[in-house]
């Protein structure tokens, strides 16, 4: 890994972290400091899908989202980020195409 795949570890770490803290208030934090700085084009549908299921407290969506951080022990949901979102970001910093 290079530099730059390195930094995006961190990044996601920390992002993971913060979002821990208190997931109710810092996902929509994080949802829309995303939607800053990644460049137009790139993950909009996602956000904007995300943005919609945080906007809607009493949707089935949120409610699951929720509960990955009430119902889930805190080293599994930590093992399945790291599983699913740094090694994912890794694999496409490999292939060329990064997510962030």
């Amino acid at each position: 890994m290079g530099i730059k795949s390195d930094l995006q570890v961190v990044a996601l770490r920390k992002a993971y972290e913060f979002v821990d803290r208190d997931p109710e208030t810092n996902i929509p934090k994080l949802v829309y400091f995303l939607d800053k700085f990644i460049p137009p084009g790139i993950l909009d549908e996602q956000i904007d899908a995300v943005k919609k299921v945080i906007s809607e407290t009493e949707s089935n969506w949120y409610k699951y989202i929720m509960s990955l951080w009430t119902d889930i022990d805190d080293d599994v949901r930590k093992k399945i980020f790291e599983n699913f979102v740094i090694n994912a970001s890794f694999f496409s910093f490999i292939l060329g195409e990064s997510l962030l």
